[in-house]
C-alpha cells in the first residue's frame, strides 16, 4: 500500500511480528532478517538476552522504517514534506482531513 490508516493495541507480551513478520503484517512487509530478529526476540530467556534482541530489532526497524507513522495517540503529527494538502487533527478525530494528503 502506499498508505494504511489504522492503530495497533499492544499487548503485555512484547512480540511484535503481527506488525512486522513476513505473512502476518497489514502492508505486505517482508523480510527474513526481521523475521529472524522476531524470533530472537520471542525465544529469548533472560533478560540480558532481551535487552540484546530487542536493541537489534528497534535498530534494524529504524533502518528499514517498514511503516513511517503520521500520527500519535499522544496528539503528535509528523509530517514530511513529500505530504501535500491540509489536514487538522484534533483529539476526537486525528485523521480529520486525511482524504486531503496527497503524496509527491
Amino acid at each position: 500500500f502506499d498508505i494504511f490508516i489504522g492503530s495497533w493495541t499492544l499487548s503485555p507480551v512484547n512480540d511484535f511480528s503481527f506488525m512486522f513478520g513476513t505473512d502476518q503484517n497489514s502492508i505486505g512487509y517482508s523480510s527474513a532478517k526481521m523475521d529472524e530478529y522476531l524470533e530472537s526476540c520471542n525465544t529469548a530467556v533472560t533478560e540480558e538476552q532481551m535487552a540484546e534482541a530487542y536493541s537489534k530489532l528497534q535498530k534494524y526497524i529504524s533502518q528499514e522504517l517498514p511503516y513511517i507513522s503520521l500520527v500519535f495517540r499522544q496528539s503528535s503529527v509528523y509530517s514530511s514534506q513529500r505530504l501535500q494538502g491540509d489536514v487538522n487533527p484534533a483529539e476526537y478525530n486525528v485523521y480529520n482531513g486525511i482524504q486531503n494528503i496527497t503524496i509527491k
